[in-house]
Formats: C-alpha cells, structure tokens, sequence
C-alpha cells in the first residue's frame, strides 16, 4: 500500500470518529439532571449537548445532580454559561473499553470536555462518592436564569490518563 493511501485511510478513519461525542453510560460516567417544576430525570445515557432543557421554573428553586462514578476516587461537577461544543477538546489516549463502559462508542470519548473554557469557566465544584458510587449535587438557584452547561469529571485509575468525563447537559 503506497504512503499516500495509508495516510487518506488514516485521516478518513479520525476523520470519520468525530461525529462521536463522550456519552453518558450507567454505572460509568453517567449524569443526571433533574430540574423544576417536576424534578424528573433527565439526560441520562444521552451524548454530550444533546440535551437542553428550558424549565420554565421562577422563584428560588433545587437544582440536582448526580453522577454515576463508581470507579471514581474524586469528582467535581464542571459549570460554564459559556457553551457546550461535543468535540470542544479530546485529551488522548481514549480509555479502554472496560472503563468507558459499552456504549461509549468508537472511539471512546470519555476523554472529552465538551463545555466551552473561558475567564474561570468551567468553574469545578467537588462531590462526594457515596457507597454505591454516586455523587449528589444540590443548588438552590434564583429564577430565572441564563443558560448554563454542566459535566461530570471524574478522577479515575481506570482511565489511563486517571480522569474521564460524563456527558455535557444544558439548562436555563
């Protein structure tokens, strides 16, 4: 096979990867947002800025998060107003198969931050992993509200670079 061949197969092969987006997967890297008025799950399994959702909601209300984690040793819940991009930045190598979860996707993108970074955003807030290896995150916020992106970052030996993400949400 000539050079030129193998480099445009190559290319087309990253090329044809991009559409992949860090996917939120239970029991791995999975976020979940509820939201007022009805506080019902949502995001969940979803790929990063895929999800967005406009409440509607007025007044001081709970805002809930949680993250599947259960490999995790530390996990922060990353905040922008600035934006999510599903291919914003791709930290390399992937992580294996068995740390990104089945349906991660080829290539596995767990590895991706897809809020947009600017000024001091994200802004990263610590959790706590309970035993089943969940992090909550509750904030009372003032309605209403500009939009604002959220992913989960997790600190995790699994991956080979000791971190992963979960998928990217929106709200406002």
């Amino acid at each position: 096979m000539k050079l030129s061949t193998l480099a445009s197969a190559a290319l087309l092969l990253a090329v044809s990867g991009l559409p992949a987006q860090t996917t939120g997967v239970a029991g791995v890297n999975d976020l979940t947002m509820m939201l007022p008025p009805g506080y019902l799950p949502t995001g969940s399994g979803t790929v990063s800025c895929s999800t967005f959702v406009t409440t509607g909601a007025t007044g001081t209300n709970v805002v809930a998060f949680s993250l599947d984690a259960p490999t995790a040793s530390a996990t922060f819940l990353l905040i922008s107003p600035l934006g999510c991009v599903p291919q914003y930045f791709p930290f390399l190598p992937s992580a294996a198969p068995t740390c990104a979860g089945p349906a991660a996707g080829t290539p596995l993108t767990n590895l991706w931050l897809s809020l947009v970074a600017g000024g001091p955003f994200p802004l990263a807030v610590p959790g706590i992993i309970n035993s089943a290896g969940m992090t909550r995150w509750n904030f009372s916020l003032g309605w209403p509200i500009p939009p604002l992106y959220v992913q989960g970052l997790m600190l995790d030996f699994c991956s080979p670079t000791t971190f992963k993400f979960s998928q990217a949400m929106g709200f406002q």
